[in-house]
């Protein structure tokens, strides 16, 4: 039980006490597979959690994920300790608003504290590249989307996966520099050929998160 001081008050509980590094926030289109990676991302790399918030109440479109990290910015900014970077985890998948959410991005100020970490069709994409090196395009077909397509190849590789995998890093951890390295390949050869099917930007998140405690974190 708290001890009470003179006068009966109980004395304030101060929150986890934050890192001399970065303070971060993650804010994710999905609920269950992007928190669950990067909560053990964090675990495994001894990350202070209290530098590190990740928000999965985004809702399910690249612009409500946005409108989330906004409003827990302000909130930061009000409380007097705002974040460094705030990083919006979306899919394009089959979002009409895609294109204007990252553009609305690209607009918020401060500059460079709003990084979108986006990949296409979904965040599968980066998963299925701990695996193998792949630039073939994913479509929809009948009643399957794109992403439904590449959740098929990824179970081919991972048969037990679904969406609310406990321990999703770690499983994939011992492929994570070969996941980074194939993340870069597959961008820079999209970019080559105008296109953006498929891309990830997840890896920059990943760099990120792996530099906090040194002090290099910095976007490559």
């Amino acid at each position: 039980m708290p001890r009470k001081r003179r006068g009966g008050r109980t004395p304030h509980r101060k929150g986890p006490k934050r890192a001399p590094y970065s303070k971060v926030l993650i804010s994710t289109e999905g609920c269950k597979t992007e928190p669950n990676y990067f909560k053990g991302l964090i675990q495994h790399s001894g990350i202070n959690t209290a530098n590190v918030t990740i928000d999965g109440s985004g809702g399910s479109s690249p612009s409500s994920v946005l409108e989330t990290g906004l409003l827990q910015y302000e909130r930061s900014k009000t409380d007097g300790d705002p974040y460094d970077k705030v990083f919006l985890v979306f899919d394009k998948d089959d979002h009409s608003q895609y294109a204007q959410a990252l553009d609305q991005i690209n607009r918020q100020t401060p500059k460079n504290v709003f990084i979108p970490i986006n990949s296409v069709p979904c965040f599968e994409y980066w998963l299925l590249l701990h695996f193998e090196y792949s630039t073939k395009p994913y479509h929809a077909t009948g009643n399957k989307t794109a992403a439904d397509k590449v959740c098929q190849e990824l179970c081919l590789k991972l048969p037990n996966y679904d969406k609310n995998q406990q321990g999703l890093y770690s499983l994939l951890h011992a492929s994570i520099n070969s996941a980074k390295t194939n993340a870069r390949n597959s961008l820079a050869q999209a970019q080559a050929a105008n296109t953006d099917n498929p891309t990830t930007k997840v890896h920059l998140l990943v760099e990120y998160l792996h530099n906090m405690k040194n002090h290099r974190a910095k976007l490559q």
